[in-house]
């Protein structure tokens, strides 16, 4: 399979996400922890606060170690943080809240 194959495959298994989005939906539940590592990098890339943040907050669900959710926390708030909707911004406050 191609890889413009796999990643038509794998955004046809995941919702739309913007910033509507509840965290609570957990739109990336059903990826692989490779496949959420490589949105965030290209949320981080094109500056999307929204995609970010549910990237973190699926891998913060899924017991990430604290020291990662940190660091990806810190590389959010650096790239996206000012462009991102409120939302995201509301999210990050929300996981920095309940760390353990």
């Amino acid at each position: 399979m191609l890889p413009c194959q796999l990643e038509a495959r794998i955004e046809k298994t995941v919702q739309t996400i913007d910033a509507k989005t509840p965290p609570s939906s957990r739109p990336l539940q059903g990826l692989t922890r490779a496949d959420i590592s490589s949105r965030f990098e290209r949320a981080l890339a094109s500056a999307d606060g929204v995609v970010g943040a549910h990237c973190v907050h699926e891998l913060w669900m899924r017991g990430e170690m604290s020291i990662n959710i940190e660091r990806a926390l810190e590389r959010l708030w650096a790239r996206a943080a000012v462009s991102g909707p409120r939302m995201a911004a509301d999210a990050l406050h929300r996981m920095a809240a309940h760390r353990v």
